[in-house]
């Protein structure tokens, strides 16, 4: 049997955060304490498990060519390495985002950003980043009743 490249390891990592984070938040004693968690769960568990079974199906063998004319190292070639630098350092850029400052402006901040990055004008970066804020308000603040994560920076400013 052979072993789990770096990526099958990263989604199996994934997979094991997400079944620990789901059933933690089933024990919370609120719904709206409990609606994100396990909603964002259930959509990045059930993304990283197809995510893995391609990996599995297409795996390459050891030693092929890869793409672009390099060879495999230990299961990934050093442009998968920084593909998945990059991906780690959005995920943890989020992540500490969403504890300083909170979801909302995490969610406009990051979704900007991201476009950016790729190209987008500034117009349609405002206009889509702000959208998705928006709906993001309205489903889980407005219809949901549900209070998103304000932020640690606003309870040390005294806001």
């Amino acid at each position: 049997m052979k072993l789990p490249n770096g990526s099958q390891w990263s989604l199996i990592v994934v997979i094991a955060v997400m079944l620990i984070a789901i059933g933690s938040s089933l024990s919370l004693e609120f719904f709206a304490s409990k609606l994100l968690p396990i909603l964002i769960g259930t959509v990045v568990l059930i993304l990283a498990l197809i995510a893995l079974v391609v990996e599995i199906k297409e795996a390459p063998r050891l030693g092929a060519p890869a793409s672009g004319g390099e060879t495999e190292f230990e299961g990934g070639t050093a442009a998968e390495v920084r593909i998945f630098l990059a991906m780690a350092a959005w995920i943890f850029g989020l992540a500490l985002s969403i504890y300083l400052v909170g979801f909302i402006i995490s969610a406009f901040l990051f979704v900007g950003a991201y476009m950016k990055r790729h190209g987008s004008s500034w117009f349609s970066v405002i206009l889509t980043a702000g959208l998705f804020t928006g709906v993001i308000h309205v489903v889980f603040n407005l219809a949901l009743k549900t209070d998103l994560y304000n932020g640690q920076l606003p309870l040390w400013l005294d806001l």
